[in-house]
């Protein structure tokens, strides 16, 4: 009796989760820098933003931006990350 209770909770739970949800594709030819996501981050105002080896990208569920930074800016920030050597 039991496992039909969880079988009714899961089909429910994953119904409104798949009517909520869109899993669209993002890649170089959308405009993203790189397909290689390095790192992922919503943030409070729901934007998504995707590091990757030639860029940072910020994604509004509808456009993608390259944020450009200046290669000085650029190897300062790289000079103070840590190395795992």
């Amino acid at each position: 009796m039991s496992w039909i209770v969880h079988l009714l909770a899961f089909t429910a739970v994953a119904q409104s989760f798949s009517e909520r949800s869109v899993i669209k594709y993002i890649g170089q030819e959308n405009g993203l820098s790189n397909n290689t996501v390095n790192s992922l981050y919503q943030d409070r105002y729901g934007f998504l933003w995707m590091g990757t080896y030639d860029g940072l990208n910020r994604y509004d569920g509808y456009d993608l931006s390259l944020i450009h930074i200046s290669e000085p800016t650029r190897q300062a920030a790289l000079s103070r990350m840590p190395s795992y050597a």
